[in-house]
């Protein structure tokens, strides 16, 4: 799988960032994580992930950058996480290419260059007060006689 192949590749930590996106519009993007996302987040969260950019778009595919937590890496691709990265010469590249081949995912050994990152776009201040001022009160459903 290159990124030729599959289309751009966007960084993704959060699903949230999702929901400020088209999944109509052209081919899904390869989704890659951070290095840093499944030493801090876990294996749950990348089948979660998973599942959700599954949900978005049938097409989507996410590669999780195991190079900082092979372990969970193991454990992700044990509960059905199907594609990691891992570089050729990092030590555990061997034992996550044979674990992954038994449990059915792929390791991908070269880190496609990352076009785009999404983020969720946070509320400001302001827009938060909006939505606050804009919510009906308790008050404002009871019936009156």
């Amino acid at each position: 799988m290159s990124a030729e192949q599959r289309g751009v590749v966007v960084e993704l930590t959060y699903t949230v960032a999702l929901a400020e996106r088209d999944p109509a519009q052209g081919a899904p993007p390869v989704f890659l994580t951070p290095p840093n996302a499944l030493p801090m987040l876990g294996p749950d969260w990348a089948l979660d992930l998973q599942a959700a950019l599954k949900a978005w778009h049938s097409r989507a595919v996410l590669l999780v950058d195991a190079t900082k937590a092979p372990g969970y890496a193991l454990q992700a691709l044990e509960k059905g996480l199907a594609r990691i990265y891992c570089a050729a010469d990092h030590p555990a590249f061997d034992d996550l290419s044979r674990y992954a081949e038994a449990n059915g995912g792929i390791v991908i050994a070269e880190r496609p260059l990352v076009a785009e990152v999404w983020t969720p776009t946070l509320p400001t201040r302001q827009q938060k007060r909006a939505a606050k001022s804009a919510k009906p009160t308790s008050r404002e459903h009871e019936d009156t006689p």
